[in-house]
């Protein structure tokens, strides 16, 4: 009965948004767990044992709302989707910040509904999904040039 119930509450917990650890060893992860509205989510960043929890995008009492972290290969900056519906333009951008969450800014010519963000092994670009229409990449550069691809 235990097992049968332990069971039933992870099927109803939200699923994890995390990245692997980045270079300077903290793992960095997606959760709602501070904000409210429900829903409404930050990333945090915690060391592998659990310590040293932060939230480093607050959202609190907006309507934005962050996922998808991922680690750039130093360990020094995150890219995340922002789902952004505060006046910038309703829609989902990939966005950048350093590692402590300082110096948010949004990646230009990211188009809408992005998603996905992964880091070149150098450093120096950022894949990631679009839509509407077919998911394909698109890979700008970090300075905000756009490939597609």
């Amino acid at each position: 009965m235990l097992i049968v119930t332990a069971l039933a509450l992870l099927a109803l917990a939200a699923p994890a948004h995390a990245a692997f650890p980045g270079a300077n060893g903290k793992i960095a992860f997606a959760s709602d767990r501070d904000d409210v509205p429900f829903g409404v989510r930050d990333i945090f960043t915690v060391n592998p044992d659990g310590g040293g929890l932060v939230n480093i995008t607050s959202n609190a009492g907006t309507s934005d709302s962050d996922d998808d972290p991922a680690w750039s290969p130093d360990g020094r900056m995150i890219a995340f989707v922002r789902a952004d519906e505060s006046g910038e333009g309703t829609g989902s951008f990939i966005y950048l910040m350093n590692a402590d969450g300082t110096g948010v800014r949004r990646l230009p010519n990211t188009g809408f509904n992005a998603a996905n963000p992964t880091w070149s092994p150098d450093g120096t670009r950022i894949a990631f999904a679009t839509a509407p229409g077919p998911q394909a990449p698109c890979v700008p550069d970090c300075r905000g040039r756009r490939e597609d691809q």
